[in-house]
């Protein structure tokens, strides 16, 4: 292992990710707020020493986000199958499926709908995707506790 590198498991490199990515955004806050400041005012920090700590910050990430993606190639078919069923999880959160007279404005006579996809259906569609993204996460998830990566310290 080189020097400034630490070997760690991808569910550790994925938590450190994050870490560092907020530590940046909470950076960038700092400089946003205290960079134009009354004069005489005290700022809490140099905003140029905080730039060239979010700029180290960010190449840091940048190959921390590299080793994860290396990491995550045996299950990349598996990452892109959850996101295409979450997109589907959401869609269906946002799909009506009003079937029979129902109301539509106030005053008017009730109007009959025809949903194709009904109610019915839609949720037990619903959770038979749910198992499956969560038989996926479980899978992602041991893999993530099992797999070992060299990440920049």
């Amino acid at each position: 292992m080189m020097k400034g590198m630490a070997e760690v498991s991808l569910s550790q490199a994925l938590k450190a990710k994050s870490r560092l990515a907020k530590q940046i955004k909470d950076q960038w806050a700092i400089v946003v707020k205290f960079n134009s400041v009354i004069e005489g005012t005290e700022r809490p920090a140099s905003m140029t020493t905080t730039y060239q700590e979010i700029r180290a910050n960010q190449e840091k990430l940048a190959a921390l986000k590299a080793a994860i993606q290396a990491a995550n190639t045996p299950i990349t078919e598996t990452l892109y199958r959850m996101g295409e069923l979450r997109g589907t999880l959401a869609m269906f959160g946002a799909l009506t499926t009003t079937h029979g007279k129902a109301p539509f404005a106030y005053g008017m006579e009730m109007p009959t709908y025809d949903a194709e996809l009904k109610s019915q259906w839609v949720m037990e569609e619903t959770a038979r995707l749910q198992a499956e993204l969560d038989r996926l996460q479980d899978e992602v998830d041991a893999f993530n506790a099992s797999t070992k990566l060299t990440i920049p310290d």
